[in-house]
C-alpha cells in the first residue's frame, strides 16, 4: 500500500498535475504543503518498518522544520476519516483510467506525446463518466496534451484511433492541423534546447 501510494498515487499521478499547477502559479502553496505532508505522513509509517530508512528521510529533509530529534518523537495521527471524500476519490480513478488507456490509444496513433491533439473524444453512457470529465477535464487535457475533452453518443468522424476503457470508448483525433504542427515544433525545439543545456 506505502509503495502503491508512493509510485502510483504521488510520483506517476499527483506530481504531473502538481508541475502543471506550479508552473502557473495556481495556489502554489497548497500543492507544497500537499506534497510536503504527504511525505511526511508516509515517513512515518515507512518508520515501522524501515526505520532506518525513515530517520534518514526525516533527518535530511524534515527535521529543520519539524523541529524534533527525531521522527519516532512524532508520533502517529488518527486515520482522519473525516477527510476522506469517496465522490471525489471515485471520479478521480475514472480519470486516471481514462488517461492510462486515452495514453495508449495516442501512442497507437502514431502521435508524440510532445504534439498536441485538438480533441479527446469519449464515448460513454456512464454519469460518473460524465461527471468526473466535467469535474477534472482539465486534469486529462494536461496529461493528454490535449485541447478538448468531448463526451460523445457514437465515433467521430475523420482520422480517429480507438481504444476501450471499462465504462465505454476513446477516440483520438490525429488531424494536426497548422495551429497544432506550430505548437508541436515550439515544443520539438524547446525539448532540443533542454538537452542541450543538459549536455553543457
Amino acid at each position: 500500500a506505502i509503495r502503491y501510494f508512493l509510485v502510483e498515487d504521488l510520483s506517476r499521478w499527483y506530481m504531473k498535475i502538481a508541475k502543471s499547477r506550479m508552473n502557473k502559479n495556481e495556489n502554489k502553496e497548497a500543492v507544497l504543503w500537499n506534497i510536503y505532508n504527504s511525505m511526511l505522513s508516509v515517513s512515518k509509517v515507512l518508520g515501522i518498518v524501515c526505520p532506518f530508512l525513515a530517520e534518514h528521510i526525516y533527518q535530511e529533509y524534515f527535521k529543520n522544520f519539524e523541529k524534533k530529534e527525531s521522527l519516532f518523537l512524532l508520533g502517529l495521527e488518527s486515520e482522519g476519516k473525516e477527510k476522506i471524500n469517496n465522490g471525489i476519490e471515485k471520479k478521480m480513478e475514472t480519470i486516471k483510467e481514462i488517461c492510462s488507456n486515452a495514453f495508449t490509444v495516442r501512442q497507437k496513433s502514431g502521435i508524440k506525446t510532445r504534439w498536441p491533439i485538438r480533441t479527446l473524444f469519449i464515448e460513454s453512457s456512464s454519469q460518473e463518466v460524465a461527471e468526473s470529465v466535467e469535474d477534472f477535464g482539465e486534469v486529462v487535457k494536461g496529461f493528454l496534451n490535449c485541447k478538448e475533452v468531448e463526451i460523445v453518443n457514437k465515433k467521430p468522424k475523420g482520422k480517429i484511433t480507438e481504444g476501450e476503457f471499462s465504462l465505454g470508448k476513446i477516440y483520438v483525433d490525429g488531424t494536426i492541423d497548422e495551429e497544432l504542427y506550430e505548437e508541436g515544433m515550439g515544443n520539438e525545439v524547446k525539448r532540443r534546447i533542454q538537452n542541450m543545456r543538459k549536455e553543457l
